[in-house]
This record gives C-alpha cells, sequence and structure tokens, in this order.
C-alpha cells in the first residue's frame, strides 16, 4: 500500500530523490501503514514529519536512520478540538508541507448498539480527524498558492472477516 501511495503522487517515478524538495505529513505514523509510507518518502528523499499518538517506537529506528530528515509530532485524533494543532506544529518545523497523508484509524469492536461512546471515539479518529488536517491542509495550499497532495486512507486490512461487533465499519 505504501508504494501504491508513492507511485500515485509520484507519477511513477521511483528515483532516489524524486521527493527531496517534499515536506510530508503523515498522520498516524506509528501505524504498520504510516511507519511503511514514511519509509517510502524518506527513501526518496523527503523531509517526514510524523505524527504518533500512543508512542513513537516504530518510528525510532527510522529516525536514527534518516538522521535531519524525520519528526515527529504527538497528536491524539480523539482529542478533536486540539488535533488542528499538528498541522501547526508541523508549519512550525517546516514553513511549509506539500504533502499530507492521512493514514491513521482505530478499530473499535462493540456487540451493544448502546456503546455510543465507542462508536463516537471511532468517528473521531477514522473520519474528523483526517477532515480536519485535510481541511487545514487545502487552506493552506490555496493560501500560499501551492501545489499541494492529499492522500486519505482507512484499512481494516489486518482483521480477517468480519468479527461480531464491526458491523458497523
Amino acid at each position: 500500500l505504501s508504494l501504491l501511495i508513492i507511485s500515485l503522487i509520484s507519477n511513477y517515478s521511483y528515483a532516489s530523490d524524486e521527493f527531496k524538495d517534499s515536506v510530508v505529513l503523515i498522520t498516524g505514523a506509528s501505524g504498520d501503514i504510516g511507519c511503511r509510507t514514511a519509509q517510502r518518502f524518506l527513501e526518496r528523499g523527503a523531509f517526514v514529519i510524523g505524527q504518533y499518538n500512543k508512542n513513537s517506537k516504530s518510528l525510532d529506528d527510522l529516525k536514527k536512520s534518516y538522521a535531519g530528515r524525520l519528526e515527529l509530532i504527538y497528536g491524539n485524533a480523539e482529542q478533536i478540538t486540539n488535533f488542528g494543532n499538528v498541522w501547526f506544529k508541523a508549519l512550525q518545523i517546516n514553513k511549509s508541507v506539500n504533502v499530507l497523508v492521512n493514514a491513521l484509524g482505530v478499530l473499535r469492536p462493540s456487540t451493544d448498539p448502546t456503546e455510543i461512546d465507542v462508536r463516537i471515539e471511532a468517528m473521531l479518529v477514522n473520519y474528523h480527524a483526517p477532515v480536519l488536517i485535510s481541511d487545514l491542509a487545502i487552506e493552506h495550499f490555496k493560501k500560499n498558492k501551492l501545489p499541494g497532495v492529499i492522500v486519505n486512507l482507512g484499512s481494516r486490512a489486518g482483521y480477517r472477516g468480519m468479527p461480531e461487533g464491526l458491523y458497523h465499519y
């Protein structure tokens, strides 16, 4: 999937420095898809800003390997009123971002239809947070007359079948 993202953005070019002038913000960078996507952009010369929530362990080796080209930002998408700060922190790290990859997501099983909190949490992370960050990116691109790319991902590929309690996904 990470190679597909790169292919779509790069017009199928695979040069090692094809993204050397790109600044990429990846939400959900500590997850499997986000981390692999960060790695692919770093391999192709990009400066990457990765958002993580619970821990950044999966990104630590990348940060060592690509010293000075990977910065990390903490942000909890469940706290939607503060999640926009991820975008503003990214702009403090680098004045401009021209690629946004929303790779964050949660899967919260619930067999009880009255557990509204579980569904609200999933919607905050899977829908509202990417929309908020995308809106801020579009505003930035327009204001600064920059070409920009936004890729929004949603994946439950790590799950086989449809376990009970996940029918709403």
